[in-house]
């Protein structure tokens, strides 16, 4: 898992593809302005690296955001928190590619991120 992870390089691939400068988020070659900034959803395998890569690309333009991973010890280590590599709360679920009640409780938390964007944010 972790190695097939690595070998796709998603930092970096998520790093060439956003910036955030003056209002404008810069995505895939477009040009969108978040006058209230930018909230963030992410799952599955590369969540966490891609996560970590979006939140330090928006810089002071990331409002928030929600990560849903399988736990492992990666998920352990980028985690939520102050003493943890990610901003967003990270929500570990479905193990085995099974769903499962956590994952669940991701997904609506996710759900409720969505519906609590304001007008002029971005959910990415």
């Amino acid at each position: 898992f972790r190695s097939a992870v690595d070998a796709v390089g998603p930092e970096r691939l998520v790093s060439d593809a956003l910036s955030c400068s003056g209002g404008i988020l810069r995505a895939g070659g477009e040009d969108i302005p978040i006058p209230h900034g930018v909230k963030m959803a992410a799952f599955g395998k590369a969540s966490l690296r891609m996560a970590h890569a979006a939140e330090c690309g928006l810089g002071a333009a990331f409002k928030g955001g929600v990560v849903v991973a399988q736990p492992s010890p990666e998920a352990e280590e980028y985690g939520s928190g102050p003493d943890k590599r990610l901003a967003s709360e990270v929500h570990t679920g479905a193990a085995g590619n099974l769903p499962d009640a956590a994952a669940e409780a991701g997904a609506r938390r996710v759900l409720l991120l969505a519906q609590e964007a304001g007008e002029g944010e971005v959910l990415l």
